[in-house]
């Protein structure tokens, strides 16, 4: 049972938690490990009354004193409550891994990354083969800026855990940051051997496979995440860029148009679509969406582009002197010509 909830098989170790409870009414633990499931499961409620239900059966039952931490810090936001209940969880049983890591995982939803890592290595410590504790580990290294040690936790979990999909899913968006592309579409398509109902990973495979050029590829995985996510934006203005990238601009507009009926404050949608335009020659369509976009505030990496984009649309229609100030904006943000290329509806 255990060993399915590692593998967040938590439908599974839901059923397989109920049958052990159903067998033995009293068995505290059960009650506390069923609690994890419903909380991965989204179902708040039924997490806090399986954890009620094992320290009434178990007052010292510390997974269960675990579990109301996380669900008073993950789902209610009650910080006091929380920590109080992961300090009875380590009082019960001090070497329990999973309470650090867990406690890890509050400290990092607010932003507490040192006191997180430290929860994440005295997890490990506790117990060398958590794989998920060196998953977690991995998040705050990578965002530290240490892939080097990222990539070596992730691997370390994949294996310790050979069908663990988070592990694949980020290490092969770590692997992106030493640009081993193959490596990554290589990840993504095992997180998705796993999860196959996951957009995620078809969502971003499909960004790899555009960036390296396999538009067919890319193409077939935006379809897909369409498929999973019939009413998300970002999937239309995703599937949009790839169409752009292939030269079908009559189904770019399209798509683009479509990201933003769905969701009108698209940036991202909106700067594909003037883009487009001003490939099509209707520079004043694509004034007003570029001009759109920026008035939504775009991240740096978008807003290069819109103003190098933009800067295109004032020399098409003989406005050196705007153009020039577009290109000089462009510039300072890090963006220059022979990129284009390379960005050219890329995210």
């Amino acid at each position: 049972m255990a060993i399915l909830y590692d593998a967040e098989k938590y439908d599974q170790a839901l059923l397989a938690f109920s049958r052990a409870i159903k067998d033995r009414p009293n068995f505290a633990d059960a009650y506390a490990e069923r609690g994890f499931c419903n909380i991965c499961l989204n179902k708040d409620e039924l997490a806090r009354a399986d954890f009620t239900r094992a320290i009434a059966l178990d007052a010292k039952n510390g997974r269960a004193h675990s579990g109301l931490g996380v669900y008073y810090g993950i789902c209610r936001g009650k910080l006091g409550d929380a920590f109080s209940e992961f300090n009875k969880a380590i009082n019960c049983k001090p070497d329990d891994a999973r309470t650090y890591n867990k406690r890890g995982d509050i400290f990092l939803s607010i932003s507490k990354f040192e006191l997180a890592l430290a929860d994440y290595n005295k997890a490990i410590e506790l117990k060398p083969d958590f794989a998920m504790a060196y998953v977690n580990r991995a998040y705050i290294v990578g965002k530290r800026g240490n892939h080097t040690l990222a990539l070596s936790d992730l691997t370390t979990a994949i294996e310790l855990q050979h069908d663990f999909y988070s592990a694949y899913l980020n290490r092969a968006i770590t692997y992106e940051y030493f640009g081993k592309f193959e490596l990554a579409i290589a990840d993504f398509s095992k997180a998705i051997e796993l999860k196959p109902d996951n957009f995620l990973p078809y969502m971003l495979r499909g960004l790899k496979y555009r960036y390296c050029g396999k538009l067919e590829l890319a193409l077939r995985d935006e379809n897909k995440f369409i498929e999973l996510k019939p009413d998300n934006a970002t999937a239309y203005a995703f599937r949009g860029a790839v169409y752009i990238q292939m030269g079908r601009l009559d189904l770019a507009i399209k798509d683009e148009t479509y990201a933003i009926s769905l969701k009108p404050d698209d940036t991202y949608a909106y700067s594909l679509r003037g883009q487009v335009y001003g490939e099509s020659n209707m520079p004043f369509l694509a004034l007003a969406d570029l001009n759109k976009s920026l008035s939504l505030k775009p991240n740096r990496v978008q807003s290069a582009q819109i103003y190098y984009w933009r800067n295109l649309v004032y020399t098409k229609l003989g406005k050196p002197n705007l153009a020039q100030q577009d290109l000089d904006k462009a510039r300072a943000l890090g963006y220059y010509e022979h990129q284009q290329g390379e960005t050219n509806g890329h995210h």
